[in-house]
């Protein structure tokens, strides 16, 4: 599963979510100060390992 790291440009919020939260944040804010986010806020995916 591909994983994003995020990082609220207003508040500083940092975690990790799959695509579909991606989306959700992109479409609604961030979820913890309500402020718009852009594709500046995700970096480049991580690789979870899975044994």
């Amino acid at each position: 599963m591909t994983q994003f790291q995020f990082e609220c440009p207003h508040c500083r919020e940092c975690t990790t979510v799959d695509a579909g939260v991606r989306d959700l944040l992109l479409e609604g804010g961030c979820i913890a100060c309500g402020k718009a986010v852009h594709e500046s806020a995700f970096r480049r995916p991580v690789r979870m390992h899975q044994d």
